[in-house]
């Protein structure tokens, strides 16, 4: 069972709600999982790792990102997201997937062994990362219309463009606003509300 689209039964502050109850349920659901404690989000079927939250995350950061035409050489081009070396999703990105679309196009899942094959992608996640090698990454792909996501906070820091971070059992994530500009990239204001910290240069 998939976590987009799923409502999640957590009480929270009237305004929120009030705010929250005019978007539709996939952005709803994105919101709450990045302002509820990881141990605490529950749904209709319970039991989701982090790497399955991770997935549903991915999956909205295509939808709140617009990429330009250029992206897509011709109008059946798919919508790739990519992890480099290795699948730490163990097959839940897929699940997540399913038969949904970004920007129109239907959504493929590649897993790469490494970042010079991630250049046809359009999300590229590369987990587990050194620091040092994170430069070496944004030097590869940062002039590219890819969204680097990895998991380390200092990911961004360094160049990357959206770095999940876990904070007191929290699964967040911040941005770097600079890198994605400059890769032709355009993030709603939803996205960048929902960050925990975002950079501008």
């Amino acid at each position: 069972m998939s976590l987009i689209g799923q409502q999640i039964d957590l009480q929270r502050p009237f305004a929120l709600w009030r705010a929250w109850r005019r978007m539709s349920i996939w952005i709803g659901t994105l919101g709450w999982l990045f302002l509820t404690p990881l141990r605490a989000v529950t749904v209709d079927a319970p039991g989701y790792d982090e790497y399955q939250l991770k997935a549903a995350f991915l999956f909205h950061f295509a939808q709140l990102t617009t990429w330009p035409a250029s992206a897509f050489p011709s109008g059946d081009e798919p919508f790739v997201i990519c992890t480099v070396n290795g699948d730490p999703f163990d097959g839940s990105l897929e699940k997540t997937i399913g038969a949904k679309k970004v920007q129109g196009h239907s959504i493929k899942v590649a897993h790469v062994r490494r970042v010079a094959d991630a250049h046809s992608c359009h999300i590229a996640f590369i987990p587990g990362l050194q620091r040092g090698e994170i430069s070496a990454v944004v030097n590869d792909l940062g002039n590219l219309p890819i969204l680097t996501v990895g998991d380390d906070e200092s990911f961004t820091q360094y160049g990357g463009m959206v770095a999940f971070r876990r904070e007191n059992d929290r699964l967040r994530f911040d941005v770097n606003l600079a890198a994605i500009t400059k890769s032709n990239l355009t993030v709603s204001s939803m996205l960048l509300s929902l960050a925990r910290a975002v950079s501008t240069r």
